[in-house]
């Protein structure tokens, strides 16, 4: 009589190729996340956790350190983050006193913009302006951080003669210098573009104004808020996106209708997009910064690699995830503490479910599937407990050797 518990050679083939594709993905997956990891595009698992919805949302988006890239839109906050990265980049590839001080003038820009020796016109005054002239080095500067304004600049070519067949030669060289010094007051390092973007534009700060169209010409006149004041309030863009944010926040505890969850699908789009509109220029300019500074480097300490990144919240929770993808893809491939793994593995699968659960009231992930109560993430993690509940790395794998050596051993 055959054994009904006996299981036939198929399915033990069956269930052990399941068990490498298994294995496989995983291994595979956690090898091309560490290949991106160095490359100028480094894979991250934000985006998938800031995006998570359901019972545990909050948890998985804070798990980013900065689920709605709001750090990427506060001066104070970039400003410091440069500075350690700056001090990273100078430890790790060892710079010279000269490298050093071409990274930090990358950064800030040198303390003064000079100008060229030159003797100065009689007649002439930097009264009210940020221009200094050092008679003894005949030489003019102004502080990078606090550039004359064009008004300057006109007020003192002002003082020059209009004709300029009746300039004299040294007339001409000022005007040469001043020229010179008006094209470097435009060029700000890249601290002053950050601080231009997050501090000096209104249209991105949020800086409040009244708007005022004037009776008769339709146009509209923009001045700063007085408390009290009836008025039309303007905000900038980055209060649109918080008050964008918040107006989410308050419709998801309530939303219970399929036509609320698409009206939130909706608004979580246009929220990206309103992110990516604050957040990407800064992005670029940091990324602008880093290839500038790659190449004060040598080839020798370009071979160092790249800078080692901040220990933060999510580069804690990538370097776990691909660890863990590589580990447990290793054990499935070759059948090493198969059991162990397989129920790892789940687990793992489990907590990328309930991510964005295909749950009734939880809005739909994007993306041309559907689904309801399970998706690939849990029938993958059914089938590796499937796979856990029998001895599949003794049929074929390093368990099957190791359990051979042992009975060996103790015969």
């Amino acid at each position: 009589m055959r054994d009904p518990y006996r299981i036939p050679f198929l399915a033990v083939l069956l269930i052990v190729l399941l068990r490498l594709s298994i294995g496989w993905q995983f291994l595979y997956e956690g090898l091309w996340k560490l290949e991106a990891m160095s490359t100028t595009t480094p894979w991250s698992a934000s985006g998938y956790l800031s995006n998570a919805q359901g019972p545990f949302r909050d948890q998985y988006r804070d798990m980013t350190g900065n689920p709605d890239e709001l750090n990427w839109l506060d001066y104070d906050l970039m400003s410091k983050k440069w500075d350690r990265w700056a001090a990273r980049f100078k430890s790790h590839y060892k710079l010279s006193d000269a490298q050093s001080k071409k990274l930090d003038s990358l950064i800030d820009g040198p303390e003064k913009r000079t100008s060229n020796r030159f003797e100065l016109p009689p007649g002439i005054s930097f009264a009210k302006t940020t221009f200094s002239y050092d008679k003894k080095t005949q030489i003019l500067s102004f502080p990078t951080w606090e550039p004359p304004t064009p008004t300057d600049f006109a007020r003192i070519f002002a003082q020059l003669p209009s004709d300029s067949t009746k300039t004299t030669p040294v007339e001409q060289e000022f005007h040469k210098q001043l020229e010179r010094l008006r094209d470097l007051s435009i060029r700000l390092s890249y601290r002053q573009q950050l601080a231009g973007r997050l501090k000096g534009d209104p249209g991105v700060t949020g800086v409040v104004f009244i708007v005022e169209e004037e009776s008769n010409k339709g146009a509209f006149e923009m001045r700063p808020r007085v408390e009290n004041e009836d008025h039309i309030v303007k905000v900038g863009d980055k209060q649109v996106y918080l008050d964008m944010l918040a107006d989410y926040n308050k419709k998801l505890t309530t939303a219970d209708q399929d036509f609320e969850f698409d009206h939130l699908q909706s608004l979580w789009k246009k929220i990206q997009t309103q992110k990516a509109a604050l957040v990407g220029p800064v992005k670029e300019l940091e990324s602008d910064l880093k290839t500038d500074a790659r190449k004060l480097l040598t080839y020798a300490q370009i071979s160092r690699g790249p800078v080692p990144v901040e220990r933060t919240k999510i580069v804690e929770v990538n370097q776990l995830t691909i660890w863990a993808l590589l580990i447990l893809g290793g054990c499935l491939l070759t059948g090493f503490a198969t059991r162990l793994a397989a129920i790892a593995g789940a687990g793992m699968l489990i907590s990328f479910y309930l991510v964005w659960p295909p749950w009734p009231n939880v809005p739909e992930a994007p993306g041309p599937e559907h689904s309801l109560y399970i998706n690939k993430n849990s029938i993958e993690a059914v089938a590796l407990l499937a796979i856990a509940m029998l001895p599949t790395g003794r049929w074929f794998g390093v368990d099957g050797l190791l359990g051979a050596l042992l009975w060996r051993k103790n015969k």
